[in-house]
């Protein structure tokens, strides 16, 4: 037990890059988007309905159940496009991006629509931070948004570590190679299903309670 604890632990090496998700990371928006969806569509989600969808990609789990299927997505970043960028950053975790900005080189890869994310990041102060964001309209997939880094940046499973609150994420960046994964508790998963798929192979996912947390393992 306490050789795996200790393994947990481990600091990583040689990282050059930070890849984060946005929501539930930078931003802890699924209270806000939860509510905003009920509250334009009447259709009733749960949290664990919501938090649900996020077990594969988001994107593709929601054109396929009947539920997520009635949701206009377009109406939808219509109503949060002007009220979601006034939501306030949790000043810790802009300190902390910019600690991390001196160090490393940052990304975002995002499954949400990029003007609203965008929009927040600048009122944020903190979009030039980040070397590259990547968004729904980039790719559908964060699969194909880790291999446009890789062939823009040269950004690779070796030196990056990508940081996120969902298994999907998780199971995405394993099926590009990744091995070097953090994940945080402030948004959709808890770290009993962050790590549910942790075994020899996979690897283990680290889990951090808060962004300040990282400096554990860099």
């Amino acid at each position: 037990m306490e050789e795996i604890v200790e393994k947990k632990m481990e600091k990583l090496k040689d990282i050059k890059n930070i890849i984060f998700d946005f929501d539930g990371v930078i931003c802890e928006s699924q209270k806000y988007h939860l509510n905003k969806l009920n509250e334009v569509f009447n259709l009733g989600f749960t949290m664990e309905e919501y938090a649900g969808a996020h077990h594969e990609n988001a994107n593709e789990v929601m054109l396929v159940q009947e539920k997520w299927k009635k949701v206009d997505w377009n109406k939808y970043h219509e109503k949060i496009e002007k009220d979601f960028p006034l939501k306030k950053i949790r000043p810790e975790v802009k300190k902390t991006l910019q600690e991390l900005g001196q160090k490393y080189n940052l990304f975002i890869i995002s499954s949400g629509h990029n003007q609203h994310i965008i929009d927040f990041l600048k009122n944020n102060e903190v979009w030039t931070l980040f070397k590259k964001s990547l968004f729904l309209e980039d790719a559908k997939l964060k699969v194909d948004k880790f291999k446009m880094l890789e062939n823009e940046f040269g950004v690779s499973p070796k030196d990056t570590v990508f940081i996120t609150d969902t298994i999907g994420d998780v199971r995405e960046a394993r099926g590009t190679g990744y091995k070097n994964l953090i994940g945080i508790t402030t948004g959709h998963h808890d770290e009993e299903i962050l790590t549910s798929d942790d075994n020899k192979e996979n690897g283990e996912v680290k889990i951090i309670h808060s962004l300040k947390e990282l400096e554990k393992f860099l």
